[in-house]
């Protein structure tokens, strides 16, 4: 009946996928958010100041925009003097025991975020409509009866989008799939008894036949 499928990674590559990152956008494309302050490195004895703390700043340069993952690490660089520096985007607990707050949700609770004028703004997304090569897939794979492809497309596209449209496409293919399969397993066992009632009678009529054995 339904056949093999894609592997997992190509429907992944069928499927378009939202990007990971969170989008903030400024309007102001020289905004700076200081994380962390740079702070006078001074000799104790001698009251000497040798240099600065690195600090932590997000930077909107050059475009006004700036690309925060999830989850895991972030790298970030603040052409305006703190540098790069690399730390977590998403919540953590740290060896103490103590709640620290990722960068993402720094940002998003960030006095100016929000603010379109002097602070920046979270933008999300829309999810596209349906591409030329994910209705080529749905066609191919409802027109080989490959359940396992349709059921992997509407995986990725709950992982994804969660776009209504192509995942009630592809579940409609499925139903209509999984009735032609049933109705044909319904015709072929039909069949069979059918083929069965004269070949029963037949064999019944044979045994009737045979010479009973003398006692």
């Amino acid at each position: 009946m339904s056949t093999a499928t894609a592997e997992p990674e190509v429907i992944g590559a069928i499927v378009q996928q939202p990007d990971k990152a969170v989008l903030f956008v400024a309007r102001r494309t020289e905004l700076r958010l200081v994380k962390e302050g740079r702070y006078p490195i001074v000799v104790p004895t001698t009251g000497q100041r040798i240099g600065e703390t690195r600090g932590v700043t997000v930077s909107f340069a050059p475009e006004g925009e700036f690309r925060c993952p999830e989850k895991g690490e972030v790298t970030i660089m603040d052409p305006g003097g703190a540098g790069r520096a690399t730390l977590r985007a998403d919540d953590y607990v740290d060896e103490n025991g103590q709640h620290v707050q990722g960068l993402l949700n720094w940002l998003q609770t960030h006095e100016r975020c929000g603010d379109p004028n002097e602070g920046f703004m979270r933008l999300d997304p829309k999810a596209p409509p349906i591409g030329q090569q994910e209705h080529k897939a749905l066609v191919t794979f409802a027109t080989k009866w490959d359940v396992d492809g349709l059921r992997a497309i509407i995986e990725a596209e709950r992982e994804g989008w969660n776009r209504k449209e192509l995942i009630e496409v592809a579940q409609g293919a499925l139903e209509q799939i999984q009735a032609a399969e049933d109705r044909i397993r319904a015709e072929v066992e039909a069949e069979q008894q059918a083929a069965a009632g004269p070949l029963a009678e037949e064999r019944a009529v044979n045994a009737e036949s045979k010479p009973k054995p003398k006692k």
